[in-house]
Parts: C-alpha cells; sequence; structure tokens
C-alpha cells in the first residue's frame, strides 16, 4: 500500500500496533519481523493471513491452545554450519534442539477434532513435515540440561568415570591432611582453597617450610600462601589429564555431531522461517484479542460497512482506567464514499476519523479489526492522510503550507482505490479563503471517486456536500442540556461546532460571549439550522420514495398476477367449452352409428329415401360441432400462445408441451406438420398444432418426490419414479398418479420400482388390480428397464 505522505502509519499510531505485535513474539526474529509489517493490497493474501490469526485466535480461548514457547535466532549459525569439519559450539546445537522440540510440539498439535475447527492453521502447521533424526541425534549427546551425556560415548563414560574416582580419592586425601595439619595449627583459619582448578591448603607464610609442596599464589597481604601438598601432585597431574583427555573427546563428539547435523542444514533453515511465521501470527493473535477483534468480510468491491466500530488503541486504554468507548457504524459505497464530519472541538471527530483508516490498516496488514462481526472492507491501494500540524522549520513550510502540499500530491496520485483523511479541512489561512479552496479540493478529490472522512467545521463545505453526489454529511452528537460531547457519531447529518455552549461551559465571562455573538451574527446558527433542516427534509423523501418503490413492485406484481390468472381462467373456460363440443361431436358419432343401422333396417323395408335424409340431417348436425371445435381450439391455441414466450421456436432439440395431457417432451424430428418427440423412454407422433414450446424442464430429484398439478392442463404424466419411496407412502403417491392418469384419459403409463426386493413392485400390481378401467398390467421390454419397470394399459 502506497502513503502520502510516508509517517501515514506512525500518525495514525499504527505503528504502535507493531511495536505491541513485537513485544509479544516469543523470538527476536519475530519481533524484528513484526516491526516491518504493512498493509497489503492482494485479496488472496489479505484473507490468508485473516484466516490465520482468526483461527490462531480462536484456540487462544479454547481448551487446547497451540504449543509455541521462546526460540533463538539461528540464522547466522548456517554459514558455520555449512563448513566441513567444522564444529558447532554448543549454544548452537541446544539452540537447534530447542527448534525442534518446538517443531515436535506442533506437530503432534492437531488432531481430528482441531484439524476439522481450525483447517487453514492447520494446514500452515503441517506444511513443514517434521524430521526427527536430528532431534535424534542431539538427545543422544545432550542431557535434559544441556550438559554432554556420559553415555555421548564408550570413552567418554570410561574418562569420566575414572576422573570421578580419582577425584574421590584425592578428596579423601586432601581431608585427611587437612585435618592433620589444623591440629599441629599450621594452617590459616580457612584451611583449604581452590588455585588454577587445585586444591591447595592456606598456609601462614611462618609455617610455609614446614609442609612440603607447591606453591601456587599468595595472599594480597603476603602473610598467607597457597600450597598444593606434595602427597596430592601426583594424584592432581593425573587428574588434569584426564580432564584434558575429556575435553578432546568432547570435542571429537561434537564434531562428529556437527557432521551429522550438517545434511539438515536445509531443513533448519526451512524450519527457522517456518517458525518465524508461526511466531508473528501468534503476536498479532495476540494483539487482536487484547480489542476483542473480528474477522471482517474483505470484498473486491469498493464498499465499507462498519458494525460497533472503535479505535483499537482507546479501546485498551479504556479498559485498563475503565471508561466506556463510544462505538460508531459507518457506510461508504459508491453513492457515499466521502463523508464530510462536523461537530465541536473534542467531540470524536479527529478519533472517528482515524479509527476508520486504522481499521483499513489492520484488515489489510492480516489483523482482527475493531468492529462487531459482519463488517465489510474492499482492499485500496492507496492511503492518504492530512492530520496535524505538520510545519517544518528544515524545509521552510508553515503548516497551511504544508497542508497544500500534501494536498496537491493527493490530486496527483489519488484514484478510486484510495483512502483519504483530512483533519481540519480548510484551516490554517483565511477561513473564506481557505474554504474555498477546501471546497475546490474536495470537488476534485470526489470526482477522482475516492474513499475517506475528512473534518471540519466550515459551512460551504457542508452545503456542497449535501448538494452533491458521493458526499455525505456526518456530526458528531453534543448534548445541549448537559453542554457535553457524546461522541456518537451520526451519520446523514451536518453537526454545529457549538463554540458558545463550549466556551460558556469553560468559564469564558458573560461580557465577552455577548460581545462574540453580536459580533458573528445570526447567519451562521441558520445556516448550520438550515443543512440540519434540509438534510432531515431529504432524508424523509429518500424514505417516502423507497416505500413508494415498494408499493409500485407490489402492484406491479399483482397487475401482472391477475393479468396472468385472467388468461389462465379464459383458457380453461375456452377449453371447456371446446371439451363440452368434442362431447357432444362424440356423441354425433355414436348417433351416426345408429344411423347406418337405421339405415340397413330402412334398406331391408325398402324405404331408401327416408334414410338419406336421416343421414343427412345427422351429417350436418355433425359437421356444425365440428366447425365450433375447430374454432374454440384456434381461441385456446391463441390463448395458450399468449402465456408463453412467443420467441421459443419448435424445432429439432427444443422442449414442448403437449396441449392435451401436459407431457413434456424433447423434438427428435419435425416432417409434414407433424413432430416425433421423446417423453422419457417413450416416443410418439404428435400434431405440430397440439405443441406447445417449453424451457427445459429441470432435472433435479435431491429426494423421492412428485410434482402434482391441480389443474386440468397439468394432469398428462406417463411415468412415476417410485425407487427411494417407503412402502406406504409409494402407495399414496401411486394412488394419486393412477387417479390423475385417468383423468388425462391417458392410454399408457409407466411405473419405475426397481429391482430389490420386490416390495414396490407387488404394491404395484395389487393397487392396479383395484382399478376396473386398466386393461393390462406386466413388465416392461428389457430396453425399458425389464422387471424393473411395470407398464400399465387402461
Amino acid at each position: 500500500m502506497r502513503f502520502i505522505p510516508e509517517d501515514v502509519p506512525h500518525t495514525l499510531e499504527f505503528s504502535r500496533i507493531l511495536e505491541m505485535t513485537a513485544e509479544h513474539c516469543m523470538g527476536t526474529p519475530g519481533r524484528e519481523l513484526s516491526l516491518q509489517i504493512r498493509p497489503s493490497t492482494d485479496i488472496h493474501v489479505i484473507l490468508q493471513r485473516l484466516r490465520e490469526v482468526d483461527e490462531w485466535a480462536r484456540t487462544m480461548i479454547g481448551p487446547e491452545p497451540v504449543p509455541f514457547s521462546p526460540y533463538e535466532d539461528i540464522r547466522d549459525t548456517f554459514r558455520y554450519l555449512s563448513v566441513t569439519d567444522y564444529i558447532m559450539e554448543v549454544e548452537d546445537l541446544l539452540h537447534y534442539r530447542n527448534l525442534l522440540y518446538i517443531h515436535r510440539d506442533l506437530h503432534q498439535y492437531p488432531d481430528e477434532e482441531t484439524s476439522v475447527a481450525y483447517p487453514v492453521l492447520t494446514d500452515l502447521i503441517q506444511s513443514l513435515p517434521f524430521e526427527s533424526e536430528p532431534l535424534d541425534l542431539l538427545e543422544q549427546v545432550f542431557d535434559e540440561k544441556g550438559d554432554i551425556r556420559d553415555t555421548a560415548s564408550p570413552a567418554l563414560a570410561s574418562i569420566r568415570r575414572s576422573r570421578i574416582n580419582l577425584q574421590k580419592e584425592l578428596d579423601k586425601q586432601f581431608r585427611q591432611l587437612v585435618g592433620q595439619y589444623k591440629k599441629s595449627g599450621w594452617l590459616a583459619d580457612s584451611g583449604e582453597s581452590i588455585r588454577g582448578g587445585r586444591l591447595v591448603l592456606t598456609v601462614p607464610v611462618e609455617h610455609k617450610r614446614k609442609i612440603k609442596g607447591i606453591i601456587h599464589d599468595e595472599s594480597a597481604t603476603g602473610k598467607t600462601v597457597f600450597l598444593e601438598p606434595a602427597q596430592l601432585v601426583e594424584g592432581n597431574n593425573d587428574l588434569f589429564e584426564l580432564e584434558s583427555e575429556e575435553r578432546q573427546e568432547i570435542q571429537r563428539i561434537l564434531k562428529e555431531l556437527s557432521q551429522r547435523i550438517r545434511p539438515y542444514s536445509d531443513y533448519l533453515q526451512d524450519l527457522i522461517s517456518h517458525i518465524i511465521r508461526l511466531d508473528l501470527i501468534r503476536a498479532k493473535a495476540t494483539v487482536s484479542r487484547m480489542y476483542n477483534g473480528t474477522h471482517p468480510e474483505m470484498t473486491r468491491e469498493i464498499r465499507m460497512h462498519l458494525e460497533e466500530a472503535f479505535h483499537p488503541l482507546l479501546w485498551i486504554k479504556n479498559r485498563i482506567s475503565g471508561k466506556p468507548v463510544i462505538p460508531f457504524g459507518l457506510d461508504l459505497d459508491p453513492q457515499h464514499r466521502i463523508l464530510v464530519l462536523s461537530g465541536p472541538n473534542a467531540g470524536g471527530k479527529s478519533i472517528t476519523m482515524k479509527s476508520v483508516l486504522m481499521i483499513q490498516l489492520l484488515a489489510q496488514a492480516g489483523y482482527l479489526v475493531p468492529a462487531k462481526q459482519g463488517s465489510i472492507l474492499p482492499v485500496f491501494q492507496k492511503c492518504f492522510a492530512d492530520i496535524g500540524d505538520q510545519q517544518s522549520i528544515e524545509d521552510d513550510l508553515s503548516t497551511y503550507s504544508s497542508k497544500l502540499r500534501n494536498m496537491r500530491q493527493f490530486l496527483e496520485h489519488a484514484d478510486r482505490r484510495t483512502l483519504i483523511a483530512i483533519d481540519e479541512f480548510g484551516s490554517g489561512t483565511d477561513p473564506k479563503m481557505g474554504g474555498a479552496i477546501a471546497e475546490a479540493i474536495l470537488k476534485s478529490l470526489n470526482k477522482k471517486k475516492v474513499f475517506g472522512v475528512v473534518t471540519t467545521h466550515y459551512s460551504n463545505l457542508k452545503i456542497f456536500a449535501f448538494q452533491h453526489a458521493g458526499l455525505i454529511n456526518g456530526s458528531m452528537v453534543f448534548d445541549q442540556e448537559e453542554l457535553h460531547p457524546t461522541y456518537e457519531l451520526r451519520v446523514g447529518q451536518p453537526g454545529s461546532s457549538f463554540a458558545f455552549e463550549i466556551a460558556s461551559s469553560s468559564g469564558l465571562p458573560v461580557d465577552v460571549l455577548d460581545y462574540a455573538r453580536k459580533r458573528s451574527g445570526t447567519s451562521n446558527q441558520a445556516v448550520d439550522q438550515l443543512l440540519v433542516n434540509l438534510q432531515n427534509d431529504r432524508s424523509r423523501l429518500e424514505e417516502e420514495l423507497e416505500t413508494i418503490q415498494i408499493k409500485k413492485e407490489k402492484l406491479d406484481q399483482l397487475v401482472s398476477s391477475y393479468e396472468q390468472m385472467f388468461k389462465d381462467l379464459e383458457y380453461q373456460r375456452k377449453k371447456h367449452k371446446m371439451e363440452l363440443r368434442e362431447l357432444a361431436l362424440q356423441q354425433k358419432s355414436r348417433d351416426q352409428q345408429d344411423v347406418d343401422q337405421v339405415i340397413q333396417e330402412l334398406k331391408q323395408e325398402r324405404n331408401l329415401e327416408k334414410a338419406k335424409e336421416k343421414r343427412e340431417l345427422l351429417q350436418a348436425e355433425q359437421e356444425k360441432l365440428r366447425k365450433q371445435v375447430g374454432s374454440i381450439r384456434e381461441e385456446v391455441h391463441q390463448i395458450s400462445t399468449d402465456m408463453v414466450d412467443t420467441s421459443d421456436a419448435i424445432e429439432v432439440g427444443t422442449f414442448v408441451r403437449i396441449r392435451n395431457g401436459g407431457a413434456i417432451g424433447e423434438i427428435l424430428r419435425v416432417e409434414k406438420g407433424k413432430a416425433e418427440i421423446a417423453v422419457g423412454a417413450l416416443k410418439m407422433i404428435v400434431d405440430l398444432f397440439d405443441l406447445q414450446a417449453v424451457r427445459e424442464p429441470l432435472n433435479i430429484r435431491s429426494r423421492p418426490s412428485i410434482s402434482v398439478g391441480n389443474t386440468a392442463q397439468e394432469y398428462g404424466s406417463t411415468r412415476l419414479d417410485l425407487r427411494g419411496f417407503k412402502l406406504e407412502e409409494g402407495r399414496r403417491v401411486l394412488q394419486l398418479f393412477l387417479d390423475q392418469a385417468l383423468l388425462s384419459s391417458a392410454r399408457r403409463i409407466v411405473i419405475l420400482h426397481g429391482k430389490g426386493t420386490g416390495a414396490l413392485r407387488k404394491m404395484v400390481l395389487s393397487m392396479a388390480r383395484e382399478y376396473k378401467d386398466i386393461k393390462k398390467v406386466g413388465p416392461a421390454d428389457p430396453e425399458e428397464g425389464g422387471d424393473g419397470v411395470t407398464v400399465i394399459q387402461f
């Protein structure tokens, strides 16, 4: 992330967060790295860091926190470890062992439960496999205290046994000599001491010739000499040789150990990097828990939604002192990108502005944020801030000049992925001119579609925010009765500075305040009140407009529903009329058969003319019914066409519904006004007139189900899948399906029940016998499913 000026993290006190992180690191490398943390602009990196910190923070309040302990920086030792025959220092080898202990404990931490609860952290911990060989080698040489074990080599064990035995013998002889010479009065009060690693007698100088031995030293006063008895000289020499042999053997052991550890140099280098990363995550989680941080939702969209947010350092400070922290909520989006924040001094404007930027920096740096769960943050590429007095004697800049320099840089480099913060916008010069310049800068920044918060006392900026899209006023609430700020943010309304109220509560003389009121006039207060009233009116109108829009949408839905219902009703009425005419036509057909029979009879009676007359009368009535049915059929077709998308053409590959029955199939072939369609495993030839184009049906079966229609045109499905149904549930579904098949005049239906235990098949056969209209029941052809499918013909 780019900062203008470069000290923005320090100005926002983000650097204090980094210092706190360093304090909670377990090792020097982690502390150094924590001070170099910078917010990322890669959303994938940000999300990964947030998940790691969030999961580690959750383990801290769980029954089994992640095991982690202090470690030392071993990175400088690898240049020596890579040198052949180089003997590593004991301290460095012990640091290796400690690091391996940490890795072993980490590797053993995730179990099945923690792996599910903390998947990201588990993957990270296990990303570097644990190698036990170097730890085994080190434990063979060093004991728990870090001393060389006697068992490090057979030679060392032998030397140490000899040394210990000889030491015991020499101690015994020395005690005897001390006792003997004390009785003789030849020793000083202390009697014994150590010089050059050897036990010596403290002998007054006047008795030094009475005891045979070697003088190693004398006291500062010269009155006492330190003498090694002659009886122990040879034994001490032997002891010295054994100690020398022990040191040589230890050096040999360390050289061999260094050679055996050397092949694991790459693993140890990866391990220290791994441990440093985990140390940093742990420290960030610890700091995040200090202010009860939560995992925000990061979005690629440029919008910010904060709920119950606060400044983390203020929270930590007030928690210690017991003071409450007033949280705030804020929404910034493309319609309201810049919050123009006004209100009284010491009312919380600056801390609120800093909190917004601090929260953004924390999130992009991988820290949990001080806000309620559910807060949403975008990813910004740049962060610009003009806060505080930045005058510079060295650069010959005044306070206002430094602000103008920052504004110039803001305008040069700002874009839609920039977050800005400007404190006391326009201050530092003549209010009228400063306000005008600030308004011009705000206009340019708004054109660049930046996001951010600016604080001000200038009325012209409040008015500008009210009048222009992309900006929104906000204020810090002031209790006018108690004359103190409430530190509550109110978005949508500009605020007053309440200068006279604050001045009055501070104890300024009344005559001074009266004079100030007269000089200031009432225009400023009137402007503030006007803005508040206008903002209230706008909010009210926006709410009313939103309510009207909702009602309009509901009305449009109702109108659409009623139109559809009317079409459905008209369709049903016409279809019913058509069916009545078809029934009458069928009756006439039967009458025709009767007439034919009568004709036969009349022929036999030689009354041919009367028969012809009767037949022509019936044919005329039949033709009249055919025309009525055809006319009604055309009306039904027109209504049904209006009810569907006319852009859907009937062609090969499209899906259609059979008007008489409602079954849906796919067009296989179109020829001479007829179409071959596939309905499930069935194929049939249907007139194009009787087909209606539909969308491709969804083929979803998440659980056993059957779709049951309530209107005549929905009856007509000729295939039922009972697989997965329990027996009683399947019986109810089958009964409903058979009833519908009868109502829709189906000729043939297919029941899929599978083979299984045969219970569903028996139930189907049993129920089929209950229907007298069923003509034939039997298994399907092998290509249709064989014994797993039953075919019923009516």
